[in-house]
């Protein structure tokens, strides 16, 4: 049976979230009333043309089916008070696209280079990108705002600048460019009629897509940009092969098969994570829609660490999430639990265990042993079975994942 997928379902509970937030007047609460119950009817809909129920639709478009099935639309939020209102928007920054796109061009010759010298390059393409990244937060800071309430295209721009602000990530870009490239050179499966003898360049950037393809110019010879998701840094080659194929070729069934597979691997969402958390989030954006984030670390580091472990830097996810549903990054101390776990079905005790499941990664580091880095060890195993209620709420999530 074909899968039962819903374009668009996973934005439009994001932007009920944000809406309820921020708070809705009585005629946006009515709007938002018919809004809501509209896109229920279309995913009800489609369903029943399909024979398909709702639990059908893949976990994150579930999830956000269930949360906005969960709504209480007879008592919506209203306005936040006069100085609750939280961040000005950030303002629109010109040229800051353009600016991450510029970096990316030098990052093409640094892939051609030998590994001994790319070194003094990548430090100095690092250094200027720090610089950029610095100027952007300090443009923000001017109206009171923050990298965060950029524009989605402005705010992929900025994390990228941060993220090529460390040189072993431009190293990382650069390496894995010249892989796709070298592939790209001896491919031996065939292009698209259309694409035969049109150059390519590659790039990686922050997008909503896992890959984009788009031609430069209307000539037949003119170059063709080949982007893809930075969650593809770390792939294997069949897997960036399998990308290209579907770019430039035959997306094959086998192609797709392999390159939306790693898609939904925890490597891929840890890679999208750790570039979301170089964005700092707004004040009072820990308070979810049933769960804080602040009160939920409270009381596991009372519980667990008798309240001596030091706050990490908490924070949502920016979307519904599927497998990943819980993230810790050691180089900033930022914690990421997902928006999926802030919803009236998931029990307490569920998003506590994950809460305390990154706060162990925080306490008990990393194990390195011939130069493999192991976080999960029998250690960490064992302290993660300490947990009250550790096999009810870690069945909730084997169920809770197995939606994905």
């Amino acid at each position: 049976m074909p899968p039962f997928r819903l374009s668009g379902l996973v934005a439009s509970a994001n932007r009920a979230r944000a809406q309820l937030t921020a708070g809705l007047t009585a005629e946006q609460a009515a709007d938002f009333r018919r809004w809501v119950l509209a896109v229920l009817a279309q995913v009800e809909a489609v369903g029943r043309a399909a024979h398909r129920k709702p639990s059908d639709l893949p976990g994150p478009s579930y999830r956000a089916y269930q949360f906005l099935k969960s709504l209480d639309l007879a008592h919506l939020p209203g306005p936040a008070a006069e100085g609750e209102a939280g961040l000005a928007a950030a303002p629109r920054l010109r040229h800051l696209i353009s600016l991450a796109q510029h970096f990316n061009a030098r990052l093409v010759p640094l892939a051609g280079l030998p590994e001994e010298g790319a070194d003094a390059p990548a430090a100095g393409i690092a250094a200027e990108a720090a610089r950029q990244a610095a100027v952007v937060e300090a443009l923000c800071a001017e109206r009171g705002s923050g990298p965060s309430q950029l524009p989605p295209q402005s705010r992929r721009a900025y994390q990228w600048l941060k993220f090529l602000a460390e040189p072993e990530n431009v190293l990382s870009v650069a390496a894995a460019l010249a892989l796709a490239q070298h592939m790209l050179t001896g491919a031996d499966w065939p292009r698209r009629p259309a694409l035969v003898g049109c150059p390519v360049r590659l790039e990686f950037y922050p997008m909503a897509y896992l890959y984009r393809m788009r031609p430069e110019g209307r000539g037949r010879t003119d170059p063709l940009q080949v982007t893809f998701s930075p969650g593809y840094l770390y792939a294997p080659p069949e897997v960036l092969e399998a990308v290209l194929r579907a770019a430039l070729g035959f997306a094959r069934p086998p192609v797709k098969a392999r390159l939306h597979a790693y898609a939904n691997s925890d490597d891929y969402a840890e890679t999208l994570v750790a570039l979301e958390l170089l964005t700092e989030p707004p004040p009072g954006s820990l308070r979810g829609w049933h769960y804080d984030l602040d009160q939920v670390f409270d009381a596991v580091n009372a519980r667990y660490f008798g309240g001596a472990l030091a706050r990490p830097r908490l924070t949502w996810s920016r979307t519904i999430t599927g497998r990943l549903l819980g993230y810790y990054q050691r180089s900033s101390d930022r914690l990421m639990i997902s928006q999926a776990l802030d919803d009236p079905g998931v029990p307490r005790a569920v998003i506590e265990l994950v809460m305390y499941h990154e706060l162990l990664h925080k306490h008990l580091g990393v194990k390195v042993v011939n130069g493999r880095h192991y976080a999960h060890t029998e250690a960490f195993r064992q302290a993660e079975r300490q947990f009250a209620g550790y096999a009810e709420a870690q069945k909730f999530l084997e169920r809770f994942g197995a939606l994905t």
